[in-house]
Parts: structure tokens; C-alpha cells; sequence
């Protein structure tokens, strides 16, 4: 969900957001490789000076030799994080890869679009892509909701009906959609699932990745942001469309 300001997504004053990402997927980019990385590195580092740190991907091969099995892992590089000082603000760099995240409090469309924009702008000088595969807006909200303040349809309508001889209080669930508009041509990933719960409250998190994927030219580089602005609306309607009144008055 996102709220930029007063007026932007309902105007909501404590909106849910934990962390909103954009994700973008290249190819033709210069071989990631460790000079790559330290181009990169310099090029963000005047914005993203916080401690970075990588994520990894373990690979495992086995194979036989006799009656035993042996196995070899080896852990390779997935993606390099740079935050900001205050660690607000991420860009994660990879192989034909950038992401740019921010977390709570959000800061608002206006202050994160930029964000992205010269992450995006960055990537291009530096590591030259030849076009862009796909493009992701995922907004993450952590929603809490009294106890005892009615059933959980009266604010998320999406969850599955309860069964009449089923007990009365849903305590737990885990529901995943994938959908896509031929029209349109992007896709939604909705992920809604319960968490721990806070003191009195119910915890409900609602995780919505909206994306539109292309093959071989790809998307050009030119109209980059322009996807980035219909994916970021349509989240905003989806989540919209998600919630109830009753859900929008949490965020008063």
C-alpha cells in the first residue's frame, strides 16, 4: 500500500508500509564481475554509505563414486546490499539486477520515485545494459487490527469464507493469488498471511508484488520509469480493492 502524502492513496496519517522495493531485471549488462561491483561501489557510495553486505545463493552438486555419494557446495554471490547511513534506504546490486528499497517510515512516492530513477540512470552509465526484462513494484504492509473488533472478512473481503461448522475464530492462514491481465499484460503476486501477534492486536501481513515481464528485446531503457509509474498505480488500486472501510480506518 502506498501513501505518498495527504492525498495520495486515501490520505492515510499511519499507513502500513514496513518496506516498499522495485526490482529490475536487465540483460546485456557488462559481466558482474568484482570491477563491476567497485564501479558500482563508487558510484552509490556518496548516497549508500552504510555498512554493506551480500546475500548468497548455495549451490550443491553430488555424484557417485562407488557406494558413496559425495556432494560439494559452493556458496556464489547473489546480491551486494548498500544502505544509507541511516539504513532507511537500500540498493541491492546483482548480475543483471538492481533493486532499490525503502522501509518504514515510508517516505512517500515523491521521495521514493527519485530514489529509483538514479539508481536506474547509475546502472545505465555503469554497466550498460542493452534493454530491461522485468519490472517489479512490491509494496510489504504489516496491518494491525484489535481483537475482538469483528471477523476478518469485515477487513480483508479476499480471505476465504470460514465453513459454518468450522470454529468461529480464524487464528492463522496463509493464502497466495497470481493473476494476469492479457490486456494489460502485467501480473500480481498477493501474498496475505498472518503473523504474531502484538499485545492485543491481530497482526495481518499483505504483501503485494505487481510486475510486468517481457522477453527478448525486452523493455527499452528509455520508457523504464514510465513502467515503473503504471505498476505503481496499479498496486494502489489492488490494495484499494483489497480493503474495507472498516480496514482504511486503522490508518487514520
Amino acid at each position: 500500500m502506498d501513501d505518498d502524502n495527504k492525498t495520495e492513496a486515501g490520505g492515510y496519517r499511519a499507513p502500513p508500509i514496513t518496506e516498499a522495493l522495485v526490482e529490475l531485471r536487465f540483460q546485456g549488462s557488462r559481466p558482474w564481475d568484482t570491477q563491476l561491483l567497485a564501479a558500482m561501489h563508487t558510484r552509490f557510495v556518496a548516497e549508500y554509505g552504510g555498512a554493506s553486505r551480500q546475500t548468497g545463493q548455495l549451490q550443491l552438486a553430488a555424484h557417485l563414486a562407488g557406494d558413496a555419494v559425495l556432494t560439494h557446495g559452493q556458496m556464489n554471490m547473489d546480491m551486494v546490499l548498500l544502505p544509507t547511513a541511516d539504513g532507511r534506504a537500500v540498493v541491492g546490486l546483482g548480475a543483471d539486477r538492481l533493486s532499490v528499497h525503502v522501509v518504514e517510515p515510508y517516505p512517500g512516492w515523491t521521495s521514493f520515485r527519485p530514489r529509483i530513477a538514479a539508481a536506474l540512470q547509475a546502472w545505465r552509465e555503469v554497466a550498460a545494459p542493452t534493454g530491461v526484462l522485468a519490472v517489479s513494484v512490491r509494496y510489504i504492509d504489516r496491518i494491525k487490527i484489535p481483537a475482538g473488533g469483528g471477523s476478518l472478512q469485515d477487513y480483508f473481503p479476499l480471505l476465504p469464507r470460514r465453513p459454518e461448522a468450522a470454529p468461529a475464530q480464524m487464528q492463522a492462514f496463509h493464502v497466495v493469488t497470481q493473476s494476469y491481465d492479457p490486456e494489460l499484460d502485467y501480473s500480481a503476486v498477493l501474498t496475505m498471511a498472518s503473523a504474531l501477534p502484538e499485545g492485543e492486536k491481530l497482526v495481518m501481513l499483505y504483501d503485494l508484488n505487481v510486475l510486468r515481464v517481457r522477453q527478448d528485446p525486452g523493455i527499452g531503457l528509455d520508457v523504464v520509469m514510465d513502467q515503473v509509474d503504471f505498476l505503481h498505480d496499479r498496486q494502489k488500486l489492488i490494495f484499494e480493492a483489497s480493503i474495507t472501510n472498516k480496514t482504511r480506518e486503522l490508518f487514520q
